[in-house]
């Protein structure tokens, strides 16, 4: 509350002013035709390659059977839930959409743009419940195969369009010139198509690396400037999709800090925001923690360096030189607050990104004994968003020497 973070996930209750609260978050396409119903109603799921099917797959959107159930369905999250504003009727995290002759007809009429029969689809729910459920908002996405804007439709004033940068690169800011970073010129092009189609454009973006969440991610000054190009191109609301799965991921309470600070002000200075957090949470270890995060922030600029959210220890980032001076920088800050056990353990958790590094460098026990000391005081309990921290560790264990 205090720093006026908002969103589906937080714990504000109405005394302390509330929260903005989502209805069925994401990927609900699941929810309102489950896969189990394929057996009865083949036809209500994607034809891929002349086949029906519900494995790993969509809903024929262009189907009217489909769309009645999706109807009822809505309403009914809306009756049961009449404190949400927003309602997510949208893909599975998947690819694989329906190209059946209706779909693939939409398809081709809204220049060969998925988003087509699946805007389609969300505004015909949409306008059959808006004027029963004023105030209320479809919600859906654009995301992988449903990024590209559709030529013809457009989102309703009661729908909101999630564009999603998953295929980014986040050590530099997404208005990067495209000879620098083509994904990221990419998106944004699709970014200002959208913001010219939409009333209500909201982004999800991302903020971790997602198959190592404890692995440095450097991109800590894209946070902001990313910010103010959503601002520029009206978009209307962010959900910054972080490390919501386990604690002792990289810089998390860091992040959050500068996510909080220029959410609600994207002009904020990032430097500023990083050293009043190493500041007043490292406390004598901010010196040698800021030269850390300056190390690893230049090096990927300078060396045009990509992190998109997969990225992996093997990153051109972690070089022999670059390594041996994040050791040199995380001893000092060890050594400055050795006699502050409470924040000698912050900068030690801080430290796991490099052990992390160095781990899969070259697996050594004693390394991974003093990793696993450090991440269970930590509480870490996932190593990335699927695998746990137990399961990985056993992994480790047999290639250590």
């Amino acid at each position: 509350m205090r720093n006026h973070l908002n969103g589906t996930q937080t714990r504000i209750d109405a005394a302390r002013g509330g929260k903005l609260d989502y209805s069925h978050f994401v990927h609900t396409f699941n929810e309102i035709v489950p896969p189990s119903e394929f057996a009865a109603h083949p036809d209500w799921f994607s034809q891929v390659d002349g086949k029906r099917t519900a494995e790993n797959a969509q809903l024929c959107v262009t189907n009217p059977e489909v769309l009645a159930r999706a109807i009822e369905v809505v309403r009914g999250w809306m009756k049961a839930a009449p404190g949400a504003a927003i309602f997510s009727v949208s893909q599975n995290d998947c690819f694989q959409p329906c190209e059946c002759a209706d779909c693939k007809r939409v398809f081709e009429e809204e220049g060969q743009a998925w988003s087509g029969p699946y805007l389609r689809f969300v505004n015909a729910i949409a306008a059959a419940l808006g004027k029963e459920f004023p105030g209320k908002a479809i919600d859906t996405l654009a995301y992988q195969f449903t990024r590209k804007p559709p030529e013809k439709v457009k989102p309703l004033a009661n729908v909101i369009v999630r564009l999603c940068s998953i295929e980014c690169c986040f050590a530099h800011p997404l208005d990067s010139p495209a000879a620098l970073d083509e994904a990221n010129a990419k998106f944004v092009y699709d970014l200002g198509e959208w913001s010219a189609r939409s009333q209500r454009l909201y982004v999800w973006d991302y903020v971790i690396d997602y198959s190592h969440s404890i692995m440095p991610f450097p991109n800590l000054t894209s946070i902001a400037p990313n910010l103010r190009t959503f601002v520029k191109n009206g978009v209307k609301g962010v959900y910054e999709e972080a490390d919501y799965f386990t604690p002792g991921g990289e810089f998390a309470e860091l992040r959050t800090w500068i996510l909080a600070k220029a959410l609600w002000n994207p002009e904020y200075d990032t430097e500023k925001a990083i050293s009043e957090f190493l500041a007043g949470y490292y406390e004598d270890a901010q010196r040698p923690l800021a030269q850390y995060i300056r190390l690893l922030h230049d090096r990927a600029a300078q060396q045009t360096i990509h992190f998109n959210i997969w990225a992996g220890p093997d990153s051109p980032l972690f070089d022999e030189a670059t390594l041996k001076r994040s050791d040199e920088l995380f001893d000092q800050a060890e050594d400055a607050v050795h006699f502050k056990p409470a924040v000698l353990a912050r900068v030690e958790t801080a430290r796991l990104p490099i052990l992390y590094v160095e781990l899969a460098h070259t697996p050594s026990a004693a390394l991974l004994e003093r990793f696993d000391r450090i991440a269970r005081a930590s509480g870490v309990t996932k190593i990335n968003e699927w695998q746990s921290y137990d399961a990985w560790l056993a992994e480790m264990r047999k290639l250590a020497k």
